[in-house]
């Protein structure tokens, strides 16, 4: 490198920091730092800043050379994954969700086909006798002679009965488009009618005209106090008579009392699969009614010593409401909790204050009864996950009482019964899957329940009223 010799002798030309002399010593170097005549300390000095830039840029070096070892597109990869897993997660939950929604269809289309063809097979068993056995056993024991064309007419009859057997159990009477399912497509369930008899039977059930307690009752039990907790099976009829007491009754008389051990009873309901009673109050209790036994259950004080509110079933699941707001799942018999799900779960809206009861209907769909801060009230439809389906309407309440009750039961096609016991004058009101109001009447009363689809039960402060539900369509 050549070193420039200052030609003449003059002071260094290093610029001084604020509040720094400058320097007085002479110029020796022209600095290929600062371009500047320095002196020999301040060269030196210059120097240093020159050796400490080249060190941190043989650092800056070494990291550019580590970052070149280093490199990887391994983040792209984990994130990208990380998105697909979410994705499936997403679909599994979507796919979830479409089960759901096709197990409930499947449910309600294979519970209204058995319900016709048990209808089916009540009124050919009933008519086979006259139909096959009476005539066939006078043809061979009272007559000497068989009538060909008789005989004839009976196989003739008898084969029309084999077809529609057969008919009955060919595997497609309940389709769906599996083939053509796609995860946003539309799910198609078709059914068939395997007969016209079984057709006709659709066509020609008793309907629930509200007007028939508008009617003279069929029959009256006198109850000594106002109780709410009932429920009815097709044949019998359950009902609380306070402080411990059930009362069984079938459509004409009182059968018997069954002491309920002290158990202060809210609520009851029957199930049809297990041809129970469930009665809830302290504790869970099962009435069973063939062998007249009244059973404890292990289920007592559900939470935190909560009396058990409302009680429904479906099948062999058993949900149990407390005044604490818990839903609590059970498998029965064995009363093993499979799921449980605080207020919070079901009370989706800020104005939701709490639930009174809990009702499933015949597809397994939970409705639960929701009282809002303006005192109305409306019913959600849930899934088995509590996953809310449906949302319905506050129900019309031109009443200011505040009171935490509602009794309802379910009916087919996610129907509800209501006994709306705020309204002024009290309504007995039959409410469609949206809460839509269908019909209604005015009656007083504290609860209500149905006996198959022949009588309509109401209970009041008088006791028990039945009404014959009658109208056709």
């Amino acid at each position: 490198m050549t070193v420039h010799i200052a030609s003449s002798f003059s002071f260094c030309q290093n610029v001084a920091n604020e509040n720094e002399e400058e320097c007085q010593e002479e110029q020796y170097f022209l600095c290929p730092h600062c371009n500047l005549w320095l002196c020999i300390p301040h060269n030196l000095e210059h120097q240093q800043i020159i050796q400490t830039s080249a060190h941190e840029f043989n650092d800056r070096v070494n990291q550019v050379r580590q970052q070149l070892t280093d490199i990887s597109i391994d983040y792209i990869y984990e994130d990208c994954n990380k998105k697909i897993d979410d994705w499936q997660d997403q679909m599994l939950a979507e796919i979830k969700n479409r089960h759901s929604e096709m197990f409930q269809h499947l449910n309600k289309l294979y519970n209204e086909l058995t319900e016709e063809i048990k209808e089916f097979k009540e009124k050919k068993i009933e008519l086979f006798t006259h139909e096959f056995i009476e005539p066939l056993a006078h043809m061979l024991t009272k007559q000497k002679q068989v009538h060909p064309e008789k005989l004839k007419a009976l196989v003739a009859q008898l084969k029309s009965l084999e077809e529609k057997i057969e008919l009955i159990k060919i595997p497609d009477l309940i389709q769906m488009n599996l083939d053509e399912i796609k995860l946003n497509g539309k799910i198609n369930f078709t059914r068939q009618h395997p007969c016209d008899e079984i057709d006709a039977t659709l066509n020609h059930r008793q309907l629930l005209e509200l007007d028939c307690v508008n009617q003279k009752e069929y029959h009256r039990f006198s109850l000594k106090k106002n109780s709410k907790a009932l429920a009815a099976s097709s044949n019998f009829i359950l009902a609380f008579e306070s402080p411990s007491t059930l009362l069984l009754f079938d459509k004409k008389s009182p059968l018997r009392s069954i002491d309920t051990k002290g158990n202060k009873v809210w609520d009851i309901c029957w199930s049809e699969a297990m041809k129970i009673f469930l009665i809830a109050g302290k504790k869970l209790q099962i009435y069973d009614i063939i062998h007249d036994e009244l059973v404890d259950t292990s289920i007592e004080n559900p939470h935190n010593g909560s009396d058990i509110w409302s009680v429904t079933s479906y099948l062999h699941d058993v949900l149990l409401l407390d005044n604490d707001g818990f839903i609590k799942r059970y498998s029965c018999p064995s009363f093993k909790l499979k799921a449980s799900w605080p207020e919070k779960v079901y009370l989706r809206e800020n104005n939701d204050t709490g639930a009174a009861q809990i009702r499933l209907n015949n597809i397994g769909i939970l409705a639960i009864s929701i009282k809002q801060e303006d005192l109305h009230w409306r019913i959600d439809l849930f899934d088995v996950q509590m996953q809310r389906i449906h949302r319905g309407i506050p129900l019309t309440n031109n009443g200011t009482a505040d009171l935490w009750d509602i009794p309802f039961i379910s009916l087919n096609n996610n129907e509800w019964l209501v006994m709306d016991l705020r309204s002024m004058p009290q309504m007995l009101l039959l409410v469609d899957e949206n809460g839509k109001i269908q019909q209604q009447v005015e009656r007083g009363g504290s609860n209500v329940a149905l006996m198959g689809r022949t009588y309509l039960v109401l209970r009041d402060s008088t006791g028990l009223q039945l009404y014959k539900v009658s109208q056709e369509s």
